[in-house]
């Protein structure tokens, strides 16, 4: 095999011809001009073109979740502008017309017309000690090697490693490298926080908890496979209030230009690129944005419109299973993708859902309250500070993975203990997911040096505040049931007089109740929207009902089936509810041996300034 000009040559040589020919010279010496060997040799040498460029096998590279492999090469032409790095498919090389095909396709111009011989040859060169890349298809954390991994650097023990001229990280001795070239990094110089004060003039006590939250996401995989979970972050407020600044001003941190997040609904991404945009990252945030969208009908009611959140609830815990779809196989084997960053939801309106969705999440509401002339200026020069300048705290970050964590940890305890002893603050994820917050507050304030405890101190109160707000959301009703209810008592019950052999009397009669049963409450949707339209009430929007009644306190849901009216004497698909909310259904279910133990552990707890132990009750 030759190789000249870039080009790739076979020599075949007629031995035996040249041997004679040799020897017949020999026999001939003296009685004429002998032939040069350079002479015979090229008389009885064939050389053939068989590639017009030269294959210089470079690695193997293996998905590290699929196992599937790529033959990655580096085709050098005679003309330089046609070089090119390639991976070819296993079966590319396994005979020569598919090896002939494959150049075709993807390289440009490459041919190769060299026999099955040639091409053997050639695989036994390339694959004799071949050097296998695990290929990650995500950018980020990969928790096999414990290695941080984009496409031109990474980092290992909080040691930074660059991308070698094949494209990958060389780490200790494995090769590491991600196949994604969709969503790119830069890499930054070294971290400078000269913006710090600015971003906290111009960002608030929102905005810590922001850049906490946001620094926290580079260890969510080693948070989550210790605490079984990572809150939601959710930024919702009115129209210039400062959300897609403050987003995109944290995505420059992470090294990644003119980027707020994507629409998770059909105008935004479809359901396949939604998933995949869930499953491409690992240590990374994934913001979803503006799901939410306002519709004003003929007689001029406005209704909010949201995504539907609680599909992503699963996204909090570890490990959690975006999709699964079967393998290409005879078998029942599955491939399933895994959520490895987290999550953040910015929009206008606060996320509305069940208790489960609510108690997931840390809501920070922007305001224009404070918007100077003076601040507008401070934000203009912190907005104008490009990538390249900021996308150093992301280095600066992995270079103290350890030390970040040992902080985090040591924080939650103590931040956990103090949300606990506020008797405001009930349901114990709303207390881990604040807690969380704030010992990745701790955790970040020792990147920053003028970041004060004094502001720190600031930043707990706000957080503490933020988490007894969603306790008071998770224990009330939902405005739109709370209505439904004010409107379905004031004209379900209506009050007759009865004269009979026992006298005159006044009994109330229920008017939309179809329940036969005194303690549930079946309601027909057709007959209440009648009745609205009659007694001139607000017709509410059976959309509207279907989404909030599921989730009443008021009145538990039990379930939407036929039942036999008692008004109308005939069966009608009704709305089934059990009297009393949650609470009354405790203290019905609750024997008074358990109600008497329950209040002695609250009163020791109040008495003795305990923190709560929900599973002690």
């Amino acid at each position: 095999m030759l190789e000249f000009g870039n080009r790739l040559f076979t020599a075949k040589v007629n031995s035996d011809e040249l041997n004679k020919e040799a020897n017949k010279d020999k026999d001939q010496e003296g009685g004429g001009v002998p032939k040069t060997r350079e002479e015979l040799f090229d008389k009885y040498c064939d050389i053939r073109q068989v590639a017009n460029c030269v294959p210089h096998f470079e690695y193997i590279q293996r998905d590290a979740l699929s196992g599937d492999q790529q033959f990655f090469f580096q085709f050098n032409f005679p003309n330089p502008a046609q070089n090119c790095k390639e991976p070819l498919a296993p079966n590319s090389i396994g005979d020569p017309r598919s090896f002939s095909k494959s150049l075709l396709e993807r390289t440009p111009g490459g041919n190769f017309e060299g026999g099955e011989k040639v091409l053997a040859m050639l695989r036994s060169k390339w694959l004799e000690n071949a050097l296998t890349v695990r290929a990650l298809p995500f950018v980020g954390y990969d928790a096999t090697s414990k290695t941080y991994c984009y496409q031109t650097f990474g980092y290992h023990k909080g040691r930074e490693y660059m991308a070698n001229s094949h494209g990958y990280l060389e780490v200790g001795k494995t090769g590491l490298k991600t196949s994604l070239s969709s969503l790119a990094l830069t890499r930054g110089p070294d971290f400078d926080p000269h913006w710090f004060s600015d971003f906290v003039e111009v960002n608030s006590l929102n905005g810590l908890a922001a850049l906490s939250w946001w620094t926290a996401t580079l260890f969510t995989q080693q948070i989550r496979s210790k605490q079984e979970s990572w809150l939601f972050l959710e930024l919702t407020g009115d129209a210039g209030a400062g959300k897609s600044s403050l987003l995109r001003f944290l995505w420059r941190l992470f090294g990644r230009a003119n980027y707020e997040g994507m629409k998770p609904n059909a105008t935004g991404a479809s359901a396949i690129g939604l998933t995949r945009a869930l499953s491409q990252v690992s240590n990374l945030p994934v913001v979803l944005i503006e799901s939410d969208s306002t519709i004003v009908d003929a007689q001029g009611r406005e209704t909010t419109s949201q995504y539907n959140w609680e599909d992503w609830k699963m996204l909090y815990d570890h490990n959690a299973n975006i999709r699964t779809v079967g393998v290409k196989s005879s078998s029942n084997d599955t491939d399933s993708l895994i959520f490895l960053a987290a999550l953040c939801i910015s929009q206008n309106a606060s996320v509305k859902g069940s208790e489960a969705i609510l108690t997931r999440i840390a809501h920070m509401h922007c305001t224009r309250a404070g918007h100077t002339p003076a601040r507008k200026v401070i934000a203009t020069r912190l907005n104008a500070l490009p990538v390249e300048e900021l996308a150093g705290y992301l280095r600066r970050c992995l270079e103290q993975e350890a030390s970040w964590l040992e902080h985090y940890f040591a924080a939650f305890a103590e931040y956990e203990a103090k949300l606990q002893m506020n008797q405001a603050i009930q349901h114990q994820r709303i207390v881990q997911c604040h807690a969380q917050l704030m010992a990745a507050a701790k955790a970040t304030q020792a990147l920053f040096p003028e970041w004060s405890d004094q502001l720190l101190d600031q930043l707990f109160k706000h957080v503490e505040n933020r988490a007894i707000d969603r306790q008071q959301r998770v224990s009330s009703e939902d405005p739109t049931a709370a209505r439904f209810w004010q409107i379905y008592h004031y004209l379900n019950e209506k009050v007759i007089t009865i004269t009979d052999q026992d006298g005159v009397r006044e009994v109330t009669q229920e008017t939309l109740n179809h329940s036969s049963d005194r303690t549930l409450i079946a309601i027909n949707i057709e007959h209440f929207h009648n009745a609205c339209r009659l007694a001139g009430q607000e017709v509410i929007h059976a959309t509207q009902l279907q989404r909030a009644l599921p989730k009443s306190s008021s009145h538990t849901y039990v379930e939407t089936r036929k039942v036999r009216s008692v008004i109308e004497k005939r069966p009608l698909n009704c709305w089934i509810f059990r009297k009393g909310g949650k609470s009354d259904e405790r203290r019905r279910d609750e024997s008074p041996c358990e109600g008497r133990y329950r209040a002695f552990c609250w009163n020791a707890r109040v008495a003795n300034n305990m923190p709560e132990h929900p599973e002690h009750y």
